[in-house]
């Protein structure tokens, strides 16, 4: 098991590293607009929630991509691989075309859920921009889907580590006016962000032309030609899995929405924890995405005695790895905390006292968080993606959302209501999946 465990930490290391490096652009932009003030920080939750919705519901193409060219690969299929990346180039730059067009509508989607109207004022501000990051950054998604597939992970992670620098650098820039850079404020991490992303996109797409070990491929041969087959395979291992995605991320949104009605306080703090949870769950992902490679090569190459073990090794390095995180978390939960505010600004201690008290309920439930992705990952790997879909809507929603409401509006849990409702949502999601994942593991 030792060394089933070691093949896993190996595929799943530098795709942790990648996610995390991914996940620090957003949380570098969180932490700039934070010192700005605990509203602009309270906008910024909302328009990055909403923002990251028209992202998620588009994932489920290039995570069917990993299985399905993870499979091709498995059994030497190279001409399949190369129709399925194709395919999924088309799926997500229609798919990103219609989140642009809902996010034109952020201002009446804000007041219809009754967010007050300095908070739409700024998050509007900050998405008139933030929109057109969709695009590039979708396409550079099923690009690094095609690379994680074919083992040439580290590109993406020095690719992501370029992103984040410049993100980063032209933040600082033009949301605080350094340099002779105009004063933007939260338009200005909004032209970084989609400037970091036309960049990763230009630099992904540069490397997967020209480097020896992916031109053979030839990725772009006949890239305008329809292979209607291909793409509706593609389309229905696809969905299901962006729903599913959409299910969990759209109960934390709702549970953002929840926060906002609570109290401006309450909201922010939930932005930061939002932020510091989104980032530990970067290496359960990470991990999920090796699982879904691993299951899915073995499968195509109709190897389920090896399939078995790399699915235990999964779990035994994916859930040992977030007791470490929550250990981390526990002693380190101030640090954390504090890079989010500017303590000099007025209520931003309020924030973080609050903060400090509501980041006990993610901790206590993050061991399950991970268990959840990980089972996921493995389905993924098996093309089993509408059961699951199920499952988490039933799960985050039915429970979930459920308890977060009656207890954040209906009793006096406020702000905590709302965490213990989507922990309890993890939870029933983890037992679910893996009970699901083992029911097809003995079948096959």
């Amino acid at each position: 098991m030792l060394g089933q465990i070691k093949k896993s930490a190996l595929i799943a290391f530098p795709l942790i590293i990648t996610q995390v490096v991914q996940m620090g652009i957003s949380v570098t932009d969180t932490i700039m607009i934070g010192w700005l003030g605990p509203t602009e920080l309270a906008a910024m939750t909302l328009a990055s929630t909403l923002l990251f919705i028209m992202y998620i519901w588009i994932y489920g193409f290039p995570n069917a991509g990993v299985a399905l060219i993870s499979q091709a690969r498995g059994r030497k299929d190279f001409t399949y691989l190369r129709r399925v990346f194709r395919m999924g180039v088309w799926l997500v730059s229609i798919a990103s075309l219609f989140s642009v067009a809902a996010l034109t509508q952020t201002d009446q989607i804000l007041r219809f859920l009754g967010q007050e109207d300095e908070l739409n004022f700024f998050a509007v501000e900050y998405m008139v921009i933030a929109k057109w990051t969709v695009l590039p950054f979708m396409i550079f998604t099923m690009f690094r889907s095609f690379l994680m597939s074919i083992d040439r992970v580290y590109i993406i992670f020095w690719v992501s580590v370029i992103g984040l620098v410049f993100n980063a650098t032209l933040n600082y820039l033009l949301i605080f006016g350094k340099f002779g850079a105009p004063r933007l404020e939260i338009q200005g991490a909004a032209i970084a962000s989609v400037s970091s992303s036309i960049l990763m996109l230009l630099l992904i797409l540069t490397y997967t032309q020209f480097a020896k070990s992916t031109r053979d491929f030839s990725l772009f041969k006949r890239v305008y030609r329809l292979d209607a087959n291909t793409l509706l395979h593609v389309f229905k291992l696809g969905f299901p899995i962006g729903l599913t995605t959409l299910v969990e991320v759209g109960s934390f949104s709702a549970a953002t929405v929840l926060m906002g009605w609570v109290g401006k306080i309450e909201l922010a703090a939930h932005g930061i924890l939002m932020q510091i949870f989104a980032l530990a769950f970067m290496v359960s992902l990470g991990i999920s995405q090796a699982a879904t490679i691993r299951v899915g090569t073995l499968l195509g190459a109709n190897n389920m005695i090896e399939l078995r073990k790399a699915a235990l090794s999964i779990y035994i390095l994916g859930l040992g790895v977030s007791i470490l995180i929550i250990l981390v978390l526990i002693v380190s939960k101030n640090v954390f905390i504090t890079l989010f505010l500017d303590q000099g600004i007025a209520k931003s201690n309020e924030v973080i006292e609050y903060a400090s008290v509501l980041i006990f309920f993610g901790i206590a439930f993050h061991f399950f968080d991970c268990g959840q992705i990980l089972s996921l990952g493995l389905l993924r790997g098996l093309s089993d993606t509408k059961i699951p879909f199920y499952l988490s809507l039933v799960s985050f929603w039915g429970i979930g959302i459920s308890v977060a409401y009656f207890l954040s509006i209906y009793t006096n849990f406020g702000g905590f209501g709302v965490w213990i409702g989507l922990g309890l949502g993890m939870v029933s999601c983890f037992v679910s999946l893996s009970y699901r994942f083992e029911i097809l593991n003995k079948n096959f």
